[in-house]
């Protein structure tokens, strides 16, 4: 009996020391993960369209899911899952069909302001040629500029156009089974939460509050915003006032740049209709609305929900354009929000990453 239980009390430490497992850096665990979605994200662009598509789906369908979830304790689940569909489906539509009758109106309405255009230009060349500045080459690029470059331009969105159905089409499509399934989602989050991995479900968790959270916000001040514009512009006499206002809407989803996306065509239109006075109280109105109601007030109701620093911000959109196309734009702060519930919040190893980059470091 000694003899026998003699070998297993000796190595016993040893071999349980020699066991264990070694444990890569902190850091270096962050860089080989980045690096491997770098290498996924470059060899998926080919699905680009499919990707954006899922993903556009899965917010619409996290957008509405209150919805969904109140009617449910009504009315039959599938009936809840059709109205929250619907809801989803016309908010895309309504999007689109907003942005382009926008887009379509300022192509119509641009050409009557040609005249004004060259005598705007000609002002600019005439005050470089009096500074002695070199403009053969400002003049050879001004001159691609005119109403052909417009039809040029009309003919380039009329041949979109397809490729802009097809995209919404898959979206819809896509809407429709995720709608389908949602039904089963508190059911399989809970066993998913219970049974097998609860910090997975609780990033899950987190991600949908924040990406509904941001939507909702994103809206509601991007409304506000456009608001304000609209009564600036139309106080100020500027055309196509419903046209900008639209637009600053949908280019307050656009983070970062969207401000200078949604204030550079107003000012020129208010400078070729108006003058550069009305010009430049459009920029000063507009930036200043834009800046307090997008830069001070919307982060403290958002909170550190999605609360990003505005250079990872700023990165995330270049990247997400990158990998998902056109719709990586818009996309880019929830699709953000998925990689940081994943990889960094799931782990308690890697929250220290949220120091960094969480625009209130004490979250």
């Amino acid at each position: 009996m000694s003899s026998s239980a003699q070998p297993l009390e000796g190595p016993g430490p040893e071999v349980t020391e020699r066991s264990r497992p070694t444990r890569l850096p902190q850091g270096l665990s962050v860089l080989i993960g980045l690096a491997c979605l770098l290498i996924i994200a470059q060899n998926t662009r080919d699905l680009q369209s499919i990707l954006a598509a899922a993903f556009m789906a899965l917010n619409l369908v996290i957008v509405v899911w209150p919805i969904q979830r109140r009617l449910a304790r009504v009315i039959p689940g599938v009936l809840a899952s059709l109205v929250a569909g619907l809801t989803a489906a016309a908010i895309l539509v309504g999007f689109i069909y907003a942005l382009g009758w926008a887009i379509t109106r300022l192509i119509r309405e641009l050409p009557h302001y040609s005249g004004q255009f060259q005598n705007m230009i000609d002002r600019i060349v005439g005050f470089a040629d009096r500074h002695g500045v070199d403009t053969a080459t400002l003049i050879d690029q001004i001159q691609n500029i005119n109403l052909s470059t417009i039809v040029s331009a009309l003919s380039s969105i009329a041949s979109n156009i397809s490729s802009a159905i097809a995209l919404i089409a898959l979206i819809i499509m896509i809407l429709i089974f995720m709608i389908m399934d949602s039904t089963g989602f508190p059911d399989r989050m809970a066993r998913l939460a219970e049974r097998h991995n609860p910090a997975l479900a609780q990033a899950l968790i987190t991600f949908a509050r924040g990406a509904r959270r941001y939507w909702v916000m994103s809206t509601v001040f991007g409304l506000a915003v456009a608001g304000v514009d609209l009564v600036l512009l139309t106080v100020l006499g500027v055309p196509l006032a419903l046209v900008w206002f639209l637009f600053s809407f949908v280019t307050n989803y656009i983070p970062t740049v969207g401000l200078l996306i949604g204030l550079i065509p107003q000012v020129i239109m208010a400078l070729l209709a108006n003058g550069p006075a009305t010009a430049l109280w459009v920029a000063i109105g507009y930036s200043l609305t834009h800046l307090t109601l997008q830069g001070f007030v919307n982060p403290r109701v958002t909170g550190h929900t999605v609360g990003i620093t505005a250079t990872v911000t700023f990165l995330s959109l270049l990247i997400w354009a990158y990998v998902l196309g056109p719709l990586g734009a818009l996309l880019a702060v929830p699709a953000t929000l998925l990689v940081k519930a994943l990889f960094i919040d799931m782990d308690p190893q890697t929250r220290w990453v949220n120091a960094l980059i969480a625009s209130d470091p004490d979250s």
